[in-house]
């Protein structure tokens, strides 16, 4: 499998995968799902998708959940927090058992979050196996 049309080759340490992707271009947005339902064995997901792409969530997701044993956690910014699909809507679109939960980003007291923020956010969501919303709505 040639990874050589996405952004970055995947970044695999242990067994995690991060796997970065042009979705504007279709041959590489081919060989990213192509590779994901392939890959065996997949515990979690975790998504992080610029909002222009949000249409593409349902297929990309759909595709690769039958391969999913555990969770998908789906971030989304402050500005496409109406976006969020709640897992009872988005579960009818997902192949297999797998659970989805959402992270909504907000702000802190000094504006941006930061990256421990953003990360023990979706961390929470794994483990509480619930929608998690970081800092302040605005």
């Amino acid at each position: 499998l040639s990874f050589s049309r996405l952004k970055t080759p995947p970044l695999i340490v242990s067994n995690i995968r991060n796997i970065e992707v042009d979705f504007s271009d279709e041959t590489a947005f081919e060989i990213f799902k192509s590779s994901v339902i392939n890959m065996p064995n997949i515990k979690d997901v975790l998504v992080w998708m610029h909002s222009e792409f949000h249409p593409l969530t349902r297929s990309i997701l759909g595709s690769i959940s039958g391969s999913v044993s555990g969770s998908i956690v789906q971030i989304f910014g402050t500005s496409t927090s109406k976006n969020a699909l709640s897992p009872k809507d988005f579960q009818k679109h997902l192949k297999g058992k797998c659970a989805y939960f959402s992270v909504i980003l907000g702000r802190n007291k000094d504006g941006w979050l930061t990256n421990k923020e953003i990360s023990d956010g979706a961390t929470r969501a794994f483990q509480e196996q619930k929608n998690i919303i970081v800092g302040e709505l605005i």
